[in-house]
């Protein structure tokens, strides 16, 4: 179905309200995780803690695999022992508040932080340890194909705004920054979709690091009704070799996190993606 005049106003102006009426998330440091809950109400900050918890698992040692891990589902059911302080930020915050909205049930993003001590020690016992060092921030190459269009994700263009969000909130979950090229910063030889599907992070080297980044993810997306969703294909460089993963029928939200967490359990050392 293609959007008619009047629907493409609309979904403008639903971009530009989410741009402006929600807060972004928080900055968190490595030990701190979020979690988005309803109200402020104390009975709803157990949920906060287990699912921040689990979080944090997974971007302490950049494995995604410890979201299911059940070492770690017995530790999100005592979470408030790993917790040493927390806050909340409105995700509305300088909106009335409307009807019956009150603290119960406004959105807040939940911050925790978490014992360093305990948590390295649980990562000990799992025969795990903590991925310390400084993580790379990556410069994200993205080519995008949907009948009948294809285009390049690039720093500047609106329709591309909810992408680079999306993928901004990813780059959270595993205190891993992105950033993407400005158009005039793209190279020419990844100005097409088919050249983004074969291109190479060692050749996008230079660009990745001129657009602000230290090293080049590079990525496809490319829907597939047959899939119900997106393919999703992306690509590292690590130690001068490529690694490669994909994943099929998920939503952008997902590919983006499958990327950002394919390279976290590459780079941590923890797997293959």
């Amino acid at each position: 179905m293609h959007a008619t005049p009047n629907m493409r106003m609309v979904l403008a102006a639903l971009c530009a309200f989410l741009l402006i009426a929600v807060a972004p998330p928080p900055p968190q440091t490595l030990y701190q995780s979020m979690y988005v809950v309803s109200g402020k109400a104390p009975e709803r900050r157990p949920v906060g803690f287990r699912e921040a918890l689990r979080r944090l698992m997974v971007k302490v040692s950049g494995d995604r695999r410890l979201a299911d891990d059940p070492t770690v589902a017995k530790m999100i059911e005592h979470a408030e022992d790993y917790v040493v302080d927390f806050s909340y930020l409105d995700l509305k915050q300088g909106i009335k508040l409307s009807d019956e909205q009150g603290s119960y049930d406004r959105p807040h993003y939940l911050t925790v932080t978490f014992d360093q001590k305990k948590i390295d020690a649980a990562l000990a016992e799992m025969g795990r340890k903590p991925w310390v060092g400084p993580r790379p921030k990556f410069t994200v190459f993205l080519g995008v194909h949907r009948d009948p269009k294809s285009y390049i994700v690039d720093a500047d263009d609106p329709r591309d705004e909810l992408m680079r969000m999306s993928a901004g909130n990813a780059s959270l979950l595993y205190s891993m920054p992105i950033v993407f090229p400005p158009k005039a910063a793209l190279p020419t030889t990844f100005s097409t979709f088919d050249q983004a599907k074969s291109a190479s992070p060692a050749d996008l080297e230079a660009a990745a690091k001129a657009a602000g980044g230290d090293a080049a993810i590079v990525g496809t997306l490319d829907w597939s009704d047959a899939n119900h969703g997106w393919i999703a294909d992306w690509t590292i460089e690590k130690n001068g070799q490529p690694v490669h993963w994909e994943k099929k029928g998920i939503s952008f939200d997902d590919a983006f996190r499958d990327g950002l967490s394919g390279a976290a359990l590459a780079l941590s050392g923890s797997g293959t993606p």
